[in-house]
């Protein structure tokens, strides 16, 4: 059995929007085409995470603006978890509704520590981009484009266009 290498990924369920970021959600399920003996079977399976690249722009002195670059890994949410996570928001629960947010992240590399090593994924560096504002700002706004399927070009233009 060899793989084919094609993905295709769907949305099934459409949604509104949601405070800074948009979002349509979600069932998002990722479909393959396996190649077996000269034949093309159609396997259907639930993607259990994106990993996204994420830009954050950090405001500095005198209008300077440094950006910073790193992959987060999400686990892809179910549609229930979604909605109760956008109905906790909208109650007012910001704080929980973050909490929510920064728990479906499962990895994240690029970070460097001020020496210039590495940090390995750990819970610890997840409090800390949730805890500096322009880290937390920026994964807020891919999660939602992750759980719903946008393409990280699509949000970028979104994003620009809104700006």
């Amino acid at each position: 059995m060899e793989l084919a290498g094609i993905a295709f990924h769907y949305i099934f369920t459409l949604s509104g929007l949601h405070g800074a970021g948009a979002s349509i959600l979600l069932t998002y399920f990722s479909v393959n085409l396996i190649r077996e003996d000269n034949k093309m079977a159609l396997v259907i399976g639930k993607k259990a995470t994106r990993k996204i690249k994420i830009t954050a722009e950090e405001a500095g002195d005198f209008a300077e603006v440094t950006k910073h670059v790193f992959d987060v890994e999400f686990k892809i949410l179910k549609k229930e978890e979604v909605d109760g996570i956008r109905e906790t928001s909208n109650a007012g629960d910001e704080d929980l509704a973050i909490d929510l947010i920064f728990n479906s992240v499962v990895g994240v590399a690029g970070v460097k520590d001020e020496a210039g090593a590495d940090v390995p994924f750990s819970r610890d560096l997840v409090e800390v981009l949730k805890d500096t504002a322009f880290t937390r700002s920026a994964i807020l706004q891919n999660f939602w484009a992750v759980q719903g399927g946008v393409t990280q070009p699509a949000l970028y233009k979104a994003l620009k266009a809104k700006n």
